[in-house]
C-alpha cells in the first residue's frame, strides 16, 4: 500500500521539484524500517542532498 500511495503522489505531482517528506529518526526501531522503505524508493535524507530542515512544533491544548 505505501509503495502505491508512493507511486500516486509521485505521478500526481510530477510537475513539483522536490518532495519532502518526514519521519521518525533512524536512531528509533521504527525509523530504521521507515528509513530503508523510503531509500528503496529513492527518497535521500536531507544529509545526502547536503540540505537541511527545520521545523517549528505546534503545541496542541486541548
Amino acid at each position: 500500500m505505501g509503495r502505491a500511495l508512493i507511486g500516486h503522489l509521485k505521478e500526481r505531482y510530477v510537475h513539483c521539484r522536490f518532495s519532502l517528506l518526514s519521519t521518525d529518526h533512524e536512531s528509533t526501531s521504527e525509523g530504521q524500517r521507515n528509513h530503508a522503505f523510503y531509500r528503496s524508493l529513492g527518497f535521500l535524507s536531507y544529509e545526502e542532498k547536503q540540505m537541511s530542515a527545520f521545523g517549528l512544533p505546534r503545541v496542541r491544548t486541548s
